[in-house]
């Protein structure tokens, strides 16, 4: 909430969702914004996941694969370009934008963008889940953006 709030009196007025159909988690989003007194958008909302996946693709929009779930993948998708070689390997049952929390990506480029971000690849590290995720693990992998310290997803 503090953050939203610093977003808010710096005047930005709107946060833009990647979320599809999770309605638990639009619903607290959706909270969240109001408290801090910033309108959420969901452009992407009520589409069919396989059809964003394919767009995301055609559009030329690159990721990076930052954060997995073990529980749905192996750690070696940690670190992978999000495309659709990565598509093409997920297994069955795996959403392919990741809506279930199987993975998290950081977009560095894409249209509308003013240029890609210039991106390295920093350390990979396992994170034990807490419930009610145990005996899951997080793996993580860090991206070092233009010279700054290490972001890692939270």
């Amino acid at each position: 909430d503090a953050t939203l709030r610093r977003l808010r009196d710096t005047g930005h007025t709107h946060m833009v969702f990647g979320d599809i159909d999770l309605q638990a988690h639009r619903d607290w989003l959706e909270a969240a914004c109001a408290t801090a007194g910033i309108q959420p958008l969901f452009p992407l909302w009520g589409e069919r996941r396989e059809a964003v996946a394919a767009e995301v693709i055609a559009r030329g929009i690159r990721a990076i694969v930052v954060a997995v779930d073990t529980r749905w993948l192996d750690a070696s998708f940690a670190g992978a370009r999000y495309d659709a070689a990565l598509l093409a390997r997920l297994p069955a049952g795996v959403c392919p934008c990741g809506e279930d929390g199987e993975f998290h990506t950081f977009v560095f480029d894409a249209p509308g963008m003013a240029a890609a971000l210039p991106i390295r690849e920093g350390a990979r590290r396992e994170v034990a889940s807490s419930p009610p995720f145990a005996p899951a693990r997080q793996v993580f992998h860090e991206l070092l953006i233009d010279g700054s310290d290490a972001w890692t997803p939270r």
